[in-house]
């Protein structure tokens, strides 16, 4: 009789996986049946950000001078970054930086090495990103009379008029 019920949850667990995989598919058909739709260049976009990411940590390391190679590294910031994918706290916060500073302070790196590393990595991949990007599409715009005001502050930009 235990057997049988085991047998159940495994045909249970192994038709909802089926299921999801089939949902997963279909969407997948969708996406690519599109016209117009660019799936293989946002594919290769974050492709490129996430390859851009332990090349950036490399220099930074270099940088503070830590004795670490660049697949040290690069295993350091993945797994930091899988750890950050926790939804313990938005954004990853502390999360990722802890986990760094784990990380590298089990390779003999001095703990305040270890933060400044990780602070440093989080500004450039992650707030000075954010701070850019907020500051184009949330801080700018151009009303209807071709002044650009950011924040209700004008800053000077005017319109010429010819005069005939």
């Amino acid at each position: 009789m235990r057997s049988c019920k085991n047998s159940r949850r495994k045909w249970k667990w192994s038709t909802k996986v089926i299921m999801h995989l089939e949902t997963f598919e279909d969407a997948l058909k969708q996406l690519v049946g599109k016209k117009g739709t660019s799936w293989v260049g946002q594919l290769l976009l974050a492709l490129i950000i996430w390859i851009s990411f332990p090349f950036k940590a490399f220099l930074i390391s270099i940088s503070l001078q830590m004795d670490v190679n660049f697949l040290t590294i690069s295993a350091i910031t993945f797994l930091a970054y899988m750890v950050a994918m926790i939804p313990i706290t938005p954004g990853g916060l502390g999360t990722f930086e802890g986990s760094t500073v784990l990380l590298l302070s089990s390779l003999q790196i001095a703990v305040t090495e270890a933060v400044i590393f990780a602070i440093l990595l989080r500004f450039i991949t992650f707030w000075f990103v954010f701070l850019i990007s907020f500051l184009y599409s949330g801080g700018l715009y151009m009303n209807k009379n071709h002044r650009v005001t950011y924040f209700g502050f004008l800053i000077k930009k005017e319109t010429v008029e010819k005069s005939a």
